[in-house]
């Protein structure tokens, strides 16, 4: 799968007002009427939602954006024509925010949602009426960030060499490489689960984490934002795991790493996954460990499927536990 791109920065600026006109109509030999309309107001920036767009990758090669400046206003009263509005196309799950990331724009959510970043400057103002005619106003300028939060339904994360991957693709046919080196997967790989009803549950896997990665070792801990827009966690823990001397301690270690990016993290529904059953080691492991997560658990082999269907008979359950009355009335 292609590496997802999720944070770009681009250049806005919405259209210039278009000046007044000035112009006079001569209705005796001394006198004048003035008739000059005012002039177009400038396009405006409009960052919108489109379910036709995936990724944020073309931002990179063009992130400049200028909406249409306005008419020039005409004799007679002829109002200038309104500048063309620039619509920026970007994937559902998309927050726009100001250049610092400080100020949140807005968070488009859903195919559709939109909100004008910028509006575009007014037309000045012709010589009808007795005014003078005027230039139009400036648009206006801004540096924006747009990041990209997967609208996975399901997250899995756990330790290096758990088996992710592997049980990404047992469920969703993904073909995320499964390599036996720690850190192999190195970006978030997504994959789509149908239940037996014909439902669809999007899967993502997130790379791995370990004790150091809040302080920015390994591949670091930012691919943890994407778990805002998660509805379950999946822990994917083993118990001959190299980077922890237990199941307990595995466990611990994510819920820590979760809590420390951001404690909003641990109010999402979980479930423990204890991955290579089909391994008599594992097995024995767990037996010796008597491992009792607070969350619901589950004990599988991503290599035979042992266990799987058993755990997606808990997600799917509780994802429709979770919908809307909109999102029932189209299952």
């Amino acid at each position: 799968m292609e590496r997802t791109l999720d944070e770009v920065k681009i250049f806005v600026k919405a259209g210039d007002g278009g000046r007044g006109c000035d112009s006079r109509l001569r209705i005796s030999e001394k006198k004048f009427l003035n008739t000059g309309g005012e002039g177009g107001s400038g396009g405006s920036v409009i960052v919108r939602a489109d379910r036709n767009v995936t990724n944020l990758r073309e931002f990179l090669y063009h992130p400049h954006f200028r909406a249409g400046s306005g008419g020039l206003g005409g004799s007679n009263h002829k109002r200038g024509k309104k500048g063309r509005d620039v619509v920026i196309s970007v994937p559902s799950g998309t927050v726009v925010y100001r250049k610092d990331k400080s100020f949140l724009i807005r968070d488009l959510v859903e195919a559709g949602d939109e909100v004008i970043v910028l509006e575009g400057g007014r037309g000045g103002a012709g010589n009808a009426g007795g005014r003078f005619a005027q230039p139009g106003e400036a648009g206006g300028s801004l540096e924006i960030v747009l990041i990209f939060k997967i609208p996975a339904d399901v997250f899995l994360i756990g330790l290096p060499n758990t088996g992710k991957s592997k049980l990404l693709n047992r469920l969703t046919h993904a073909h995320a490489r499964e390599e036996s080196f720690p850190f192999s997967t190195r970006h978030p790989e997504l994959g789509t689960h149908e239940t037996p009803d014909y439902r669809q549950v999007l899967l993502c896997e997130l790379p791995a984490l370990y004790r150091e990665s809040h302080a920015g070792r390994g591949l670091g801990v930012d691919y943890l934002k994407h778990l805002d827009r998660g509805k379950i966690i999946l822990f994917v823990l083993d118990p001959l795991n190299a980077f922890a001397g237990t199941l307990g301690e595995g466990y611990d270690i994510l819920l820590e790493t979760l809590g420390r990016y951001r404690p909003s993290l641990l109010e999402i529904s979980r479930g423990v996954v204890v991955n290579k059953m089909d391994l008599e080691e594992v097995r024995e492991r767990v037996g010796a460990e008597k491992f009792r997560p607070p969350d619901p658990l589950f004990l599988i082999s991503a290599e035979t499927g042992e266990g799987v269907e058993e755990l997606m008979h808990f997600v799917t359950a509780h994802l429709r536990k979770m919908e809307t009355p909109k999102e029932l009335s189209h299952g």
